[in-house]
């Protein structure tokens, strides 16, 4: 992310934070619990292990998190995001205030790694290269869950779930203007994939096991595994 665009985001999220951030998203996210939930579904429980979470925000995954880990690595370029997840979550929590596409980590660093509602922000190109760290970043047998927008490339299914979504966020309390609000921000700072392409890029990093385990309108998770070849390493060079 170049510097410009990085501080348009960085005072885009700052704000939010100051604005009853965690008030917004439980309103407009369809089943936001459920979402949280089914993204620590499959994150094993053992002893010892490490975690970093990409994205963090105001840190309602990250206080999940913190009820099975107490070794959690946490990135986000919003300071007042960070502060949100301080004050939600464990003292010991190691807190990076970065772009995710800035920080670098030792080579099988972390049993899991999470992202929530983030890598959407990320131009495709920065996604793939992401993923190819974090791939790096996993322990052999490491569990990666990404939760985030994704469109299934059917336009007609992608208007249908847009109709849906706009109806239950005008149920939710949204009128017109909130809509268009949403609209902008949308325009502004998202870059949406499909499932599809998220799918392939993966796969293309030799991650394993890859699943979609949640799908609510535009909102999906995947879980993946770590698996061990000479071609990631190949990759991520190129980088």
């Amino acid at each position: 992310m170049n510097n410009i665009k990085q501080t348009l985001y960085k005072d885009e999220f700052n704000e939010i934070a100051q604005n009853f951030y965690d008030d917004m998203i439980y309103t407009w996210i369809p089943s936001y619990n459920e979402l949280l939930s089914n993204t620590l579904r499959y994150i094993p429980r053992i002893k010892g292990s490490k975690i970093l979470e990409l994205g963090c925000g105001s840190g309602n995954i990250t206080k999940l998190l913190c009820d099975i880990c107490n070794d959690i690595t946490v990135v986000d370029l919003s300071e007042e995001m960070l502060k949100l997840c301080k004050l939600k979550c464990s003292p010991y929590l190691t807190i990076i205030c970065e772009d995710m596409t800035n920080v670098n980590f030792e080579k099988n660093s972390f049993d899991t790694i999470v992202s929530s509602i983030a890598i959407h922000h990320l131009s495709n190109d920065q996604k793939q290269k992401l993923f190819l760290k974090i791939y790096t970043w996993l322990k052999p047998g490491g569990i990666f869950v990404i939760t985030d927008v994704m469109t299934t490339e059917n336009k007609y299914m992608d208007t249908i779930a847009s109709n849906h979504y706009n109806d239950y966020i005008t149920k939710q309390g949204a009128n017109k203007r909130h809509i268009k609000q949403l609209t902008e921000h949308r325009r502004k700072y998202d870059i949406v994939a499909s499932r599809k392409e998220h799918f392939r890029w993966l796969s293309d990093c030799n991650f394993a096991s890859i699943n979609y385990t949640w799908i609510n309108h535009f909102f999906t998770t995947i879980v993946c595994r770590k698996i061990v070849s000479k071609y990631s390493e190949v990759a991520l060079k190129k980088i």
